[in-house]
Parts: structure tokens; sequence; C-alpha cells
């Protein structure tokens, strides 16, 4: 679907820039807009791959399975069901420790099958996964962005040459302590609204 928009507004801008005499300007446009791209890829990507490099180094020493192992408790607490495996809960840390660290790619991964078990955990042995209450949650925590160090962003502003690229970290912090709570808060106020725990 998403391709066809795309086609359908470079169809759209062919047509208007013939019917308004401007067809130069869009293939000027459309030129050097394609170089500047490949320009920002370049410097975004180093950037982007020192910082997942910086998050290899961790898990590798151990650090973010360290961070992952100190907010258990608290994961325990949001995923009573899931707590009851080891590998769902290995899948939730690792997820939300990349995702606090601004990595959102590294993240993916493990949030895959945190979401898949925990919906396989919730349907029962030889049912269909659902999407149960605990599995929303989790897809909240992932949509609020909980994120201490935002390495994607401050890339991006870094590339696009900000004099100071983390100087956002304020607002990133109550943006996502908002969000974070605003989310958690829904979830459980509507599981409870239906009678079941979260």
């Amino acid at each position: 679907m998403l391709s066809k928009i795309w086609v359908g507004l470079g169809v759209a801008a062919v047509f208007f820039a013939i019917w308004f005499g401007r067809l130069p300007e869009v293939c000027t446009a459309l030129v050097s807009g394609a170089g500047d791209g490949v320009q920002f890829i370049l410097k975004i990507g180093g950037l982007l791959c020192f910082w997942s490099g910086i998050m290899e180094v961790m898990q590798e020493s151990g650090l973010s399975a360290l961070l992952a192992k100190g907010m258990t408790p608290f994961f325990r607490f949001l995923f009573p069901i899931g707590a009851g495996d080891k590998e769902t809960m290995e899948a939730i840390s690792t997820n939300i420790t990349a995702n606090i660290l601004g990595l959102g790619n590294a993240a993916t991964p493990p949030g895959m099958v945190a979401a898949e078990r925990l919906a396989r955990q919730s349907a029962g042995t030889g049912k269909e996964p659902i999407a149960s209450h605990e599995l929303c949650l989790f897809v909240l925590i992932n949509a609020a962005s909980v994120q201490l160090i935002p390495t994607t962003v401050c890339s991006i502003r870094a590339a696009l040459g900000a004099r100071d690229p983390f100087d956002i970290l304020p607002a990133v912090w109550i943006t996502t302590a908002v969000s974070f709570v605003l989310c958690v808060a829904v979830a459980k106020l509507l599981s409870a609204g239906q009678g079941r725990k979260v």
C-alpha cells in the first residue's frame, strides 16, 4: 500500500509539473535531492555504526545484561504472565534496554520474540496467539519510545550540522517519562475495567 502511495505522489508531481510548466524545476530538485539523500545516508551511517558498536560492546561486556537484570523486578510487575518464562523476560529486557539507549534497530528482533511469546502464553497451549493485555502493554511501551539517550535522533541532528546534537535531552526525558506513565496507566485502567489482570 505504501509503495502505491509513493508512486501516486510521484505521478501527481510529474503531472502538475507539466500542467504548470515547472517540469525543469522538478527534474532539478529530483537530481539534487537524490544526491543530498546519498550524502545524508553516508553521514548518518557512520554515527549509527558507532552507536551500534557501543551497544555491541555493552552486550559483550555484560553491561547490557546487568542493566536488564536490574530492571527485571519492574518488568515482572508489568508482565506477571510473561515473568513465568525466562526467555520471554530476557527478550522484554533486551528490547526495552535497547530502546532506552535509543537503538531501535537493535530493539526490533527481541521485541518481535517477546511479542510472539507473550501472545502464545496468554492464549494457552494449542490455541491461536491473541492480543493479550500484556502484549498490548508491551506494544504501548515500545510506541512510547522510552529513551534516555536518543542516539538515532542525535545522530541525525549531528549529520545536519546541529551545534549541540544532545541539547534535546531534557525535552526527551520529560516526554518519554510522561508518555511511559500515561501508556502504563491507561493499559492498567482498561485492564481493571474489564476485570482482568495485566
